[in-house]
């Protein structure tokens, strides 16, 4: 895979950098601080999901090129799998192939017994050794299961949050394992994903920073003249 560089910077003027505001007298850059290292989470969290990698070159007219790396994400190596020429194994395009890992379900219909299909398929190579998979999803795939699964004991509604992965979750007892659901933010805000999951083993994703461009915040980035102030967060990693 490639490392992707994310960055997130703000600016503030020298006045405001001077004016108290009424919800903090440190004045507005820890607010402008929060917000930015809260996008730079987003960013490489969205990459790292749905990222796909990439290497492309730009000349510069100084002779020395411009080469820009994105990283790929779960949803890159799914597809790859499923094409069957980098792993060798055979190329999946119907949702009923063994190997099928980015399920359509193009009918919009989900039947249980379908869906214990999915399931099995979910967790037939994982490698966690208490067979837990974690499942991000939109509010609309969590609907659909809640009225699927209505009045059955084996979804639970409420597991505390402190024992799985520090989030609140919905606990799903399958015949394969346990599935915890989370609703994410990124599925919330895009029509077409609120209805979907994405099923992962946390234990066997790693994350790989450059050596020493892991996150840091980089301050006083603005020429030297400049009546402001321009920090932020520069991170390189896949």
């Amino acid at each position: 895979n490639y490392t992707q560089i994310f960055t997130a910077n703000w600016q503030i003027t020298g006045t405001a950098g001077k004016t108290a505001v009424w919800f903090d007298t440190r004045g507005v850059d820890p607010d402008q601080s929060k917000e930015a290292a809260v996008n730079h989470n987003r960013q490489m969290e969205y990459a790292f999901m749905f990222g796909y990698k990439s290497e492309t070159t730009i000349a510069q007219t100084n002779n020395v090129d411009k080469v820009i790396r994105t990283t790929g994400g779960v949803l890159y190596w799914l597809a790859l799998w499923e094409a069957g020429s980098t792993y060798s194994n055979t190329a999946a395009t119907a949702d009923t192939d063994d190997n099928k890992r980015i399920i359509t379900n193009s009918t919009g219909v989900l039947s249980a017994k379908t869906y214990n299909k999915y399931l099995e398929r979910a967790f037939r190579f994982n490698r966690n050794k208490q067979n837990e998979l974690l499942c991000f999803t939109g509010n609309g795939a969590m609907n659909v299961l809640a009225e699927m699964y209505a009045g059955k004991q084996t979804f639970t509604i409420q597991m505390p949050s402190s024992n799985t992965f520090g989030m609140t979750v919905v606990a799903h007892q399958t015949p394969f394992g346990t599935v915890y659901y989370k609703t994410h933010p990124l599925f919330n805000l895009n029509a077409t994903l609120r209805f979907n999951m994405m099923f992962l083993d946390v234990t066997t994703i790693k994350y790989r920073p450059m050596a020493g461009r892991d996150t840091t915040l980089k301050k006083n980035q603005q020429p030297n003249n400049a009546d402001y102030v321009e920090d932020g967060f520069i991170t390189e990693s896949g």
